[in-house]
C-alpha cells in the first residue's frame, strides 16, 4: 500500500485502518414489475432516512424486478423500502458470487 492522491483514495485508506466499509452493493428483489432507474435514491421506510440508491434495475419474471443497489450494511436486514416516493416491499437476495472475509 502507498499513500497517494487518486480517485478512491479514501476508501482504501478506510479498508487499510479501519478494515470495513459502510456501505455495500445488494441484490434486491421488488414486489413491481416496473424497476426503478439507475440513480433512484433509496430511505429507509421506518424513519425516511436515506439509506442507499440504485445502481441498475431490470424487470425479473414479469411480476417482480431485481435491483443492484448500494446500501448502508445496518439496513441488510430490511423488507421494505421508499423507493420513487413509494414503500416496496423488497427481499435481500445472495449476489451471484461469493464474498470473502478476512
Amino acid at each position: 500500500f502507498k499513500k497517494g492522491c487518486y480517485t478512491g483514495q479514501e476508501i482504501v485508506a478506510r479498508m487499510q485502518y479501519l478494515g470495513k466499509l459502510k456501505r455495500r452493493t445488494y441484490r434486491i428483489i421488488i414486489e413491481d414489475a416496473k424497476p426503478p432507474k439507475q440513480g433512484v435514491e433509496i430511505y429507509s421506510s421506518s424513519d425516511d432516512k436515506l439509506v442507499g440508491s440504485v445502481l441498475s434495475a431490470a424487470p425479473a419474471d414479469g411480476k417482480s424486478s431485481e435491483v443492484l443497489a448500494i446500501l448502508h450494511e445496518e439496513q441488510a436486514d430490511a423488507t421494505s423500502f421508499i423507493i420513487d416516493g413509494e414503500t416496496t416491499a423488497v427481499r435481500i437476495a445472495d449476489l451471484p458470487y461469493t464474498l470473502t472475509t478476512d
